[in-house]
């Protein structure tokens, strides 16, 4: 624990000094591009070292239209999220309960998680995502003020999403 709370804090100072654009643009890359790959690569390699064929990858409902799926996914479902998972968790866990910021964090990712269960990978990518948009929000909460986080979360969270509905109606 000890070792999670020195490398939280080294990269809390990283990301606090870095200017908006850069940061918005690091958390945006993290949160939906890098780990998740990693973290399916991590679930192949398991499932071929053990000989499990039935892997369960993130699934994701696109029976809607185009656009319905952009205003929804893309704008009202991340402003929604973005106002509970991080602004209220926030208040519930910093202000209420008097947790220390990396149980927030942890917390608010697990929760956000979990609300999104498909299927375990899912659950694992979007609790990733969570953790970092919850510490996206204390960073930029800190830095700027509320208002700002919410609405660089919330661009964040639908910048990610509107590129997996985009990706997935150009590809499919």
């Amino acid at each position: 624990m000890k070792k999670l709370k020195y490398y939280f804090l080294r990269i809390y100072r990283f990301s606090s000094n870095l200017t908006l654009a850069k940061s918005f643009i690091l958390l945006l890359i993290l949160s939906r591009i890098l780990l998740p790959v990693l973290v399916v690569i991590i679930i192949e390699s398991i499932s071929l070292l053990f000989g499990i064929n039935d892997v369960p990858l993130p699934y994701y409902n696109y029976s809607h239209s185009f656009l319905r799926m952009m205003i929804i996914a893309g704008a009202i479902g991340p402003l929604t999220e973005t106002i509970v998972f991080q602004y209220f968790m926030f208040v519930l866990f910093r202000k209420k309960m008097k947790t220390s910021y990396l149980c927030y964090i942890l917390l608010s990712g697990l929760l956000f998680g979990i609300v999104h269960f498909q299927n375990i990978l899912r659950v694992v990518l979007v609790l990733i995502a969570g953790i970092f948009f919850a510490f996206g929000f204390l960073i930029y909460k800190k830095k700027y003020n509320t208002i700002t986080a919410i609405g660089l979360i919330w661009a964040i969270h639908a910048a990610s999403n509107i590129l997996t509905i985009v990706a997935h109606f150009v590809f499919k």
